[in-house]
C-alpha cells in the first residue's frame, strides 16, 4: 500500500502546485499549494482520505475553501495533514478516525472556485498559513500517483555518497544555492537561499522524499520493465540532472525502450560536464550509475530457457556482447536465424564460441 493515495477515481489533474500562480478569479498572484482534481467519469463524485488518519477539521465558509476537511495522519513517525477543499457535502465529522481510501465527502463547488473540482493539499507537519502562503506545503501529485516502483536504500545511499551532506547553504558548481543532499527547494517549493541551515536527519527524509518525486517521472518516459538496481541508477541521474531529463534526452530514452544497454551506458556517461568542461566528479558518479545499471542485467528475468541462463553465466557482459554478435550476424546476411534464436532462447554457449570463430556465420547464412 503506497503512503498516500490518490483522493478521487478516474483522476485528471486541472492544475498543478505552484509557488506562484495567478489566482483565475482573484487575480492576484499567490501560492496555489495543492493540485486541482476532477473525476473524468463523475462530475460529484466521492472523495477519498488519503491515509489514515483522525479528521481534524470538518468546516463550511462562504469563500476560499468552501466546505473542507482537514485530516492528520502519522506516518512513519511524520505528522502530515491533508486539506479536501470545495466539497458539496462531508460524510466525516470532527475527530472521526478514517482509514486511508474511506470516503470523507463529495466533490463541488463551494467557497471561490471555477466549476466542480477538488482541490487537494499535503502538509508535512501542521497545515499553517500566514500572508497567502503555507509554509508547510508539499506537491501531493507525485506522492498520490502509484508509481511502479520506489528508489530503495541502495539508491539513496548512491546518491547521498556522491552529492554529499551539507547543513548550510552553498552554491554548487551549476552556481544554484544547494543544502543537505544536493537539495535546491524546500518542500513547499520555495528555492534554497544563502543562510538556510538544515540537520542531517532533516536532508534524508528530504532527499528520501525528493528523489521519489524526481524518480516518479521515470515511468512517463521508460516503457519497459526495470530491474531494482536499473531504476535505481536512473534515479541518481535524474535527481542530478532533472526529473524531466528523459524527456530531454529522445536517443537516450529510446536506447532504454529498445533496451540497448551498451548505448544506454555509453549516453548517460556523456553527462559529465559542469559549464562545458569535464568535471572528474561528474566523471566517476556516471561511471557509479553505469555500474549500478548494468548489475541490474544480472536481475532481469528475460531468460526463457536454460540455456540462455547459462549462456549468460558464461559470459558476464553478455549483454553488450549479444549486440556485437547481432550486428555480425545481420552482416553476415542470416539475422533471420540469429534473431530466432534470440527470441525463443536457444542460444547456448556452444553457440557463442562457434560464432566468435565465424562457424556459425558460415553454417547458417542464407
Amino acid at each position: 500500500m503506497t503512503l498516500f493515495k490518490m483522493p478521487v477515481d478516474h483522476p485528471r489533474l486541472t492544475s498543478k502546485f505552484d509557488p506562484k500562480r495567478l489566482h483565475p478569479v482573484l487575480k492576484i498572484v499567490r501560492m496555489h499549494a495543492g493540485v486541482d482534481l476532477i473525476n473524468t467519469k463523475v462530475a460529484k463524485a466521492p472523495i477519498f482520505a488519503t491515509a489514515a488518519g483522525t479528521v481534524r477539521l470538518v468546516k463550511t465558509t462562504k469563500d476560499g475553501y468552501g466546505k473542507y476537511i482537514i485530516i492528520t495522519h502519522s506516518i512513519n513517525g511524520q505528522k502530515y495533514e491533508s486539506v479536501y477543499a470545495h466539497l458539496d457535502s462531508f460524510v466525516v465529522k470532527q475527530g472521526q478516525r478514517v482509514a486511508q481510501g474511506e470516503r470523507i465527502g463529495t466533490m463541488g463547488n463551494t467557497g471561490i472556485g471555477t466549476g466542480i473540482h477538488l482541490h487537494f493539499e499535503i502538509h508535512k507537519g501542521s497545515y499553517a498559513f500566514s500572508n497567502y502562503k503555507y509554509p508547510n506545503a508539499i506537491d501531493p501529485w507525485p506522492l498520490i500517483q502509484p508509481m511502479k516502483m520506489q528508489v530503495s536504500s541502495a539508491g539513496v545511499d548512491l546518491i547521498k555518497k556522491w552529492e554529499g551532506f551539507r547543513a548550510d547553504a552553498y552554491l554548487c558548481p551549476a552556481k544554484v544555492f544547494t543544502i543537505g543532499y544536493g537539495t535546491t527547494k524546500w518542500p513547499n517549493g520555495v528555492a534554497v537561499k544563502k543562510g538556510d541551515k538544515i540537520t542531517q536527519a532533516e536532508a534524508r527524509s528530504l532527499l528520501e522524499q525528493q528523489v521519489n518525486e524526481h524518480a516518479s517521472a521515470i515511468f512517463d518516459y521508460v516503457k519497459i520493465d526495470l530491474t531494482q538496481a536499473q531504476f535505481d541508477a536512473l534515479a541518481s541521474f535524474c535527481y542530478n540532472l532533472g526529473k524531466h531529463i528523459l524527456g530531454k534526452d529522445k536517443a537516450l530514452t529510446n536506447y532504454i525502450n529498445a533496451k540497448d544497454w551498451a548505448n544506454v551506458t555509453r549516453v548517460m556517461q556523456l553527462y559529465n560536464k559542469v559549464g562545458g568542461k569535464v568535471s572528474q566528479g561528474l566523471v566517476n558518479r556516471r561511471k557509479d550509475e553505469v555500474a549500478l545499471f548494468l548489475n541490474g542485467l544480472e536481475e532481469e528475468k528475460v531468460y526463457s530457457s536454460g540455456s540462455l541462463k547459462a549462456e549468460h553465466d558464461i559470459t558476464r557482459e553478455s549483454a553488450a556482447r549479444r549486440k556485437i554478435i547481432v550486428e555480425a550476424a545481420i552482416a553476415a546476411g542470416y539475422n533471420t536465424v540469429w534473431r530466432e534464436k534470440l527470441e525463443d532462447g536457444t542460444i547456448t554457449a556452444d553457440d557463442v564460441d562457434a560464432l566468435a570463430t565465424g562457424t556459425l556465420i558460415k553454417n547458417h547464412k542464407k
